[in-house]
């Protein structure tokens, strides 16, 4: 069986007009909660969500803003990821609470993705 995976267009349209206390778009560099067709409209830009991209080897460390999340324990939302594609650390994923911590967390990721390379004839074997 083969599983339909439910788009952010699917997600909008089911929750349209509404307005989700989970759902936030940057403004001036800081989350606002919105609706989730604002919200959807906003996350069209690639560039406005990304807080930052690096490329070890065949490696991609990607860490965005995706702007829903719920606060665990009553904490601050979680908005922020850093997940890696490929290598030894493939699928890795960290969140976070602010882009601070995210930018943060980028770079630790990227050492992380560096040190698990085995270094050989002064290149990165993945």
């Amino acid at each position: 069986m083969t599983e339909r995976l439910f788009s952010i267009r699917d997600w909008v349209s089911t929750t349209e007009g509404q307005n989700m206390s989970d759902t936030y778009i940057l403004r001036d560099g800081k989350p606002v909660r919105c609706s989730a067709r604002e919200w959807g409209e906003w996350m069209k830009n690639k560039d406005a969500r990304r807080v930052a991209y690096d490329i070890v080897g065949p490696v991609r460390i990607s860490t965005v803003f995706l702007g829903v999340g719920a606060g665990y324990g009553g904490g601050a939302p979680v908005l922020w990821e850093t997940l890696v594609f490929e290598g030894p650390l493939n699928g890795e994923m960290e969140r976070y609470t602010s882009e601070e911590s995210a930018r943060a967390g980028h770079a630790v990721m990227v050492h992380r993705v560096t040190l698990a390379a085995r270094t050989k004839k002064g290149g990165l074997e993945f």
